[in-house]
């Protein structure tokens, strides 16, 4: 089964498997995420390619993902995970996810870490890749403070997060 290299602890957008049903299953929820806000990260989507979508491709069938989970869900962005499947057929993922973020008027990104490509680091820096490609930089949000943290590593196994948030927050004397 495939390791999906995914961004499961981003909890508002909508994470997209491009690939076979099968390619989903294995990672859906194994992560000890929590989070304080939107639940969605725990809805896994998959394109569900059949033996004719690998013949014939499957391009329209994920604009089409796309387009239904942002009408049903409303997520902030939709992330889709390119796999093994739809990297050997040579599907034209960045320019489907352009076009489907042109139509939804929200960022939908590719994350190119395909099962196949190597060592669990290299899928880690290839999917941070993603991050840096089409999200980082790409907008400011409405309120800003001077101490504002953005803390990018590796997933919250354990609950680690919740043990270093208390030491962010403010003492008032």
């Amino acid at each position: 089964m495939m390791e999906h290299r995914s961004y499961l602890p981003i909890a508002d957008v909508a994470h997209l498997v491009n690939g076979p049903i099968s390619c989903s299953g294995c990672s859906w929820d194994n992560r000890g995420t929590r989070s304080s806000t939107s639940e969605l990260y725990r809805v896994w989507f998959t394109t569900d390619l059949t033996e004719n979508d690998m013949v014939f491709g499957a391009e329209e069938k994920l604009l089409k993902a796309c387009i239904e989970i942002n009408s049903k869900y409303n997520p902030s962005a939709i992330f889709v995970y390119i796999t093994c499947v739809t990297a050997m057929i040579g599907e034209d993922i960045e320019t489907v996810c352009k076009k489907a973020s042109s139509i939804i008027h929200k960022p939908v990104v590719p994350v190119y870490s395909p099962g196949f490509v190597g060592s669990k680091n290299l899928g880690n820096k290839l999917a941070g890749k993603s991050l840096l490609d089409y999200v980082s930089g790409t907008g400011e949000p409405d309120f800003i403070t001077p101490f504002d943290i953005n803390l990018i590593g590796e997933y919250n196994i354990a609950g680690e997060l919740w043990q270093v948030l208390p030491m962010f927050k403010c003492s008032r004397s």
